[in-house]
């Protein structure tokens, strides 16, 4: 499994190409102009208990956070390779001086708060009691995080996987011990495909809690030996994940199966948006022709703004509907002037006030039961 590159502001590894002039010919497709410059989950019990400025906030749905005794520990069961890049995101970790580097961004491109996960560094493991071992270090250091700072983030709490009943019961102490706001699963768990029916239980579960699941690619590349063989399996490979888990859950007839459970899909739903039409016109090829269309069942799923292009953000918007797309920013991968271009191209395709406002905020609101904080 490829570790996900490091994005930093100034350049690409390997490569002479300034990251402030590739954003500038990114952001200008479509006609855009230069751009440079989020409560518990539902359960039907609990009350909401983190509150963000309703008029002024940004909430980052997608956002990462690696604990350096978190990824020691992955290092102690083997997984060195997978925590590589991760080590060295120092400003994603919890000393001091990297938190302050941390807040100084989140305060520059408005964000008030985000909602952490793991990204691609999961607790998977074939040993049971290793994968539980680290899964419960994560959360529990990402709850102290969270009551350390209630007001800037909320956390997904990980899971086990593949161990399903060790699993369950490290999401039940997640949602009602640790106050997290979701759960975080890989795209897949040690080779499986997160939509193989082998976790539906753990579907079940979320349904009846009527919980939010944040879906992130692996950095596998879809298995593909090509992708990996040609190093684009982050740049191709990660939005092929999120494209392949969306389409896997609509052949199975989730949203209809689990329509309590919520499904964030990153990255604008990968390359769904662009090919919806396709997957509605091949549909008899791949799924019973009882299910909804492609179309009206990715309507059921939630998604976030990692992308950076204006002309993507409008069709994923005319796809899926504005109403179910929150802003991410894939934080440390990109920082500085990457990190504001993520915020600052939401406002390229001139959407009214009400939708722009949503996108940023709004949308993270009412998915995670956020309630605003006045002054």
């Amino acid at each position: 499994m490829s570790s996900k590159p490091e994005h930093t502001p100034g350049e690409f590894p390997g490569a002479p190409v300034d990251r402030r002039e590739l954003l500038k010919s990114s952001l200008l497709g479509g006609g855009a102009a230069v751009l440079l410059g989020a409560a518990q989950s539902m359960t039907g019990k609990a009350a909401p208990r983190f509150a963000v400025n309703e008029s002024a906030s940004r909430i980052d749905t997608h956002a990462h956070y690696f604990p350096t005794e978190y990824l020691e520990r992955l290092d102690r069961y083997g997984a060195s390779k997978l925590t590589a890049t991760a080590h060295r995101l120092t400003v994603a970790n919890q000393e001091t001086k990297n938190l302050d580097a941390r807040f100084q961004m989140m305060d520059r491109a408005g964000i008030e708060m985000q909602i952490i996960s793991c990204s691609n560094v999961f607790p998977y493991f074939e040993n049971e009691v290793n994968a539980m071992d680290a899964a419960r270090l994560a959360n529990d250091l990402y709850a102290d995080l969270v009551r350390k700072y209630p007001r800037r983030f909320a956390a997904f709490a990980c899971t086990p996987l593949p161990h399903i009943d060790a699993s369950l019961r490290e999401m039940q102490r997640g949602f009602d011990e640790l106050g997290m706001v979701g759960v975080t699963v890989a795209s897949f768990v040690l080779g499986t495909s997160i939509a193989d029916p082998m976790f539906e239980p753990l579907f079940g579960e979320m349904n009846r809690r009527k919980a939010v699941l944040f879906i992130h690619p692996t950095g596998g590349g879809g298995g593909s030996q090509v992708l990996d063989a040609t190093r684009l399996v982050w740049p191709i490979g990660a939005p092929l994940e999120d494209s392949i888990i969306l389409m896997q859950f609509v052949q199975q007839d989730y949203p209809r199966r689990y329509p309590d459970m919520k499904v964030i899909i990153p990255h604008l739903g990968g390359f769904a948006p662009f090919l919806m039409t396709r997957f509605d016109q091949f549909r008899d090829q791949y799924m019973s022709k009882d299910f909804a269309m492609p179309s009206a069942q990715s309507k059921y799923f939630w998604y976030d703004t990692v992308n950076g292009n204006s002309a993507a953000l409008r069709c994923a918007c005319e796809t899926f509907g504005s109403d179910k797309i929150m802003l991410g920013t894939d934080f440390p991968y990109w920082v500085g002037e990457a990190l504001q271009a993520e915020i600052d191209y939401i406002k390229q395709p001139g959407f009214p006030a009400p939708v722009e406002q949503a996108l940023y905020a709004a949308n993270a609101r009412k998915l995670f039961a956020l309630h605003a904080a006045r002054a």
